[in-house]
């Protein structure tokens, strides 16, 4: 039997599907005939999802980066918070991103590292915050609000030298501003 060109077989198929108008019958044809060669037939759908599937698992570092943050532990296993204070700033800066929530209360933020699979440490959670507040991740005063650095710092992690660099720029501009407010 001679070889038919791949354009020959392909017109003659075209031939054969054309008769079909059986709504997703062409489909059917195509996937039974590769069946019966012994070869699986996915289609352009499954192909789509399947890429996308591979994609959001590659990419979960961009996706998180582009706002959708997916699960607390998710978010938390990306950013890979250091400490009691970058874990506190990130679990406000997951609130934010996720319940566009501006301040914060304790429990609101113990259940977001709870949902991390982390632990809470409910009884130094005064300390853990003041300490972040120190470090500039949070706002001074009585509301618990993530700062505009600390927002920074959290959007910068895992990179620790960004985060730090983010950090010492907003460090930087406050102390200017100190400055000319005396000169």
């Amino acid at each position: 039997m001679a070889k038919k060109d791949l354009a020959q077989t392909t017109m003659e198929i075209h031939a054969l599907l054309q008769g079909l108008e059986e709504p997703g019958g062409r489909q059917k044809a195509i996937t039974a005939a590769l069946t019966l060669l012994g070869e699986s037939y996915e289609g352009v759908a499954a192909q789509a999802a399947s890429a996308a599937g591979s994609r959001a698992k590659t990419d979960l570092s961009q996706t998180i980066h582009d706002g959708a943050v997916g699960t607390a532990s998710q978010y938390f296993q990306h950013k890979d918070p250091k400490g009691k204070t970058e874990e506190l700033a990130t679990a406000a800066r997951y609130r934010e991103l996720t319940e566009q929530a501006e301040t914060h209360t304790k429990e609101q933020i113990h259940h977001v590292i709870k949902s991390a699979r982390r632990n809470f440490d409910v009884r130094n959670f005064a300390r853990d915050l003041g300490n972040a507040k120190t470090a500039k991740l949070f706002t001074l005063g009585k509301d618990i609000a993530l700062s505009y650095a600390g927002q920074q710092y959290v959007d910068a992690l895992p990179n620790r030298q960004e985060a730090k660099a983010a950090r010492t720029k907003s460090k930087k501009g406050g102390r200017k501003a100190a400055k000319k407010v005396k000169a």
